[in-house]
């Protein structure tokens, strides 16, 4: 059913570090130069009697500028090296980070289930207008919009390069704890030199042309699985990856053949991530020194497990999120995994199951719906492969 609303939303101002923070530049690794996009996430938050939109407002901005002496560089800007051509740093100038509030015409309850991200809940993140230039686009935004019921919500969207996911939950963990009133929780350290590549640089391979073996759709679904062996050890993200990845590739046989990136097989699996040792990532930092480049994810299968990251524990001073998550993306084979609502309420994740966010064509989306139900019937009755407790 369309979920439409409207949003008014204010103009939006910068804010910045509350008290002065010393000019420097930060380094970005070459693993940053290819996350340099921005993640957007969204929390939903019950409002109460005594929540109103502007004291929400107000705490969410100062307790953002008292976060940002500590963070000074997120609210820096992307430039060109002055000491190295075609690579990037940050300059952490203090330009602010961008920040609005907004007004819904509904009520929460109008959304309904926020564990189903509709594809308009994007209107709850603040957008950047084109920029001219790399100084002139903020590197993190914060959308509070509220709602007719009181409750509220909050849209963050933070360039990747900066934090990957575990130091963007403790960036939030200490917006959260500075907004409460308990000040800073964990101390960050952004400096990244130490994952500088070799010098010279010695790549012991060729990253030009790595990839999985590729495989027709139509091949990789008739292709007969593997022996069962008397036991079969693996992690969750294991079992989860090649459940999906198999389910994947059998529902595009619904559409014309093309090469798959998929290996659907939990023995594949663990063999490709055996295969990133630490010698091959320094490989992978040395020949990106010398080659750069950014992967070709085309007909692949991007995958992220984001079940250990605890969003849904962010307290601003509200109460826990009534849901917490990435924003709907238009990215497609991009899956997300998170704790499912059981999981976080009995803090036991055996004992519940796993919320898989993912994004396909329209046509593919009926078939993997009607697979994921029949691979997951079926390993549930085979003794061997306990994929019901993930």
């Amino acid at each position: 059913m369309p979920l439409e609303f409207k949003l008014i939303v204010d103009k939006p101002v910068l804010l910045k570090p509350s008290s002065p923070t010393e000019r420097t530049t930060l380094f970005l690794s070459n693993v940053d130069h290819v996350v340099v996009f921005m993640v957007d996430t969204l929390y939903f938050y019950k409002g109460n009697g005594e929540t109103e939109a502007l004291a929400v407002v107000d705490k969410m901005k100062k307790a953002l500028e008292n976060l940002l002496v500590h963070y000074h560089f997120i609210a820096g800007r992307l430039r060109p090296s002055s000491s190295e051509a075609a690579r990037l740093e940050v300059d952490c100038n203090s330009a602010g980070v961008l920040f609005a509030a907004a007004k819904a015409d509904c009520s929460i309850q109008d959304l309904g289930d926020l564990a189903y991200p509709h594809p308009n809940f994007r209107k709850f993140l603040l957008k950047i207008e084109e920029a001219k230039a790399l100084p002139d686009s903020p590197l993190m935004t914060l959308q509070v919009t509220s709602f007719r019921c009181g409750s509220f919500s909050l849209g963050v969207s933070i360039c990747h390069a900066l934090l990957d996911g575990y130091s963007a939950i403790h960036f939030l963990k200490n917006f959260a704890s500075i907004a409460r009133g308990q000040g800073l929780q964990l101390h960050p350290n952004p400096d990244r030199t130490i994952f500088k590549a070799r010098s010279p640089p010695q790549p012991t391979h060729d990253f030009s042309s790595d990839h999985f073996t590729p495989a027709t759709s139509k091949q990789a679904a008739s292709s007969p699985p593997p022996p069962l062996r008397n036991s079969l050890k693996c992690t969750r993200f294991e079992a989860v990856a090649a459940f999906l990845w198999q389910a994947r590739t059998i529902a595009m046989r619904t559409a014309p053949l093309k090469p798959s990136l998929v290996f659907f097989a939990v023995d594949k699996v663990q063999e490709s991530l055996k295969a990133v040792t630490d010698e091959y990532v320094r490989a992978w930092n040395d020949w990106w020194q010398i080659w750069r480049g950014v992967p070709d994810l085309r007909d692949g299968f991007y995958l992220s497990s984001w079940w250990r990251f605890a969003f849904h524990e962010l307290d601003f001073g509200w109460g826990k999120p009534l849901n917490a998550g990435p924003a709907p993306t238009a990215v497609l084979e991009c899956v997300v995994l998170l704790p499912d609502a059981a999981a976080v309420a009995s803090r036991n994740a055996r004992e519940a199951g796993v919320r898989v966010l993912i994004t396909l064509e329209p046509h593919m989306m009926p078939k993997f719906e009607e697979i994921v139900s029949s691979l997951a019937f079926a390993a549930a009755a085979h003794p061997l492969f306990m994929i019901n407790h993930f």
